[in-house]
């Protein structure tokens, strides 16, 4: 995957969320401060998974932001919004389930992609590991990790945020806090 320029940006205070849960919903920033509330709040768990959904409203809410803040990207009515030169390029991590019904789209528009770094974990067993692994052997902008089976969470969660902030990932020390372990009653239960 090719490394990321990270800028930060003033008025971000967390990280901007987007659920494709039965349909796509912008979450908003969610941060250490406000996570336990806006992720009882405002997300919805269960329904099937619509991954293009999820990407409508990422690719949407972003041309829109730096189109309107900064001037960047520009919107054609035939082929939707399209990238400008110099314009930054999102960081967006996907976590899927493994049982999204649009994933042949996704992956079709992942291959072309290069305004964004996306980087995707697979969690569970799938049928399209193969073919989320050819489009980040092709694209690279993309990134894919297969999870199934016995994995240390820790440390994929470790590798993954390396993958996505290159330039001072959180510390192993960082990630172990046990603030951010969710008790056992709000585990899901399968």
């Amino acid at each position: 995957m090719v490394p990321r320029a990270q800028k930060e940006h003033p008025t971000q205070y967390g990280i901007d969320t987007v659920t494709f849960s039965s349909w796509g919903t912008y979450i908003g920033q969610l941060s250490t401060h406000n996570f336990e509330s806006d992720w009882r709040s405002r997300v919805t768990l269960g329904g099937g998974t619509q991954v293009m959904q999820g990407w409508q409203v990422v690719k949407n809410t972003y041309f829109q932001h730096q189109h309107k803040y900064f001037g960047h990207g520009r919107y054609d009515n035939i082929y939707g919004w399209q990238p400008t030169p110099g314009m930054p390029k999102l960081s967006l991590l996907v976590f899927l389930d493994g049982e999204a019904a649009d994933m042949d789209e996704f992956e079709l528009e992942l291959l072309g992609e290069t305004w964004a770094y996306v980087t995707v974990a697979l969690v569970g067993m799938e049928s399209h590991a193969i073919e989320l692994e050819r489009v980040a052997k092709f694209n690279p902008h993309v990134g894919f990790y297969d999870v199934h089976g016995r994995v240390c969470e820790r440390m994929l969660v470790e590798d993954i945020l390396s993958s996505v902030y290159p330039i001072d990932p959180p510390t192993y020390e960082e990630i172990l806090k046990p603030e951010y372990d969710l008790p056992p009653e709000d585990l899901p239960a399968y």
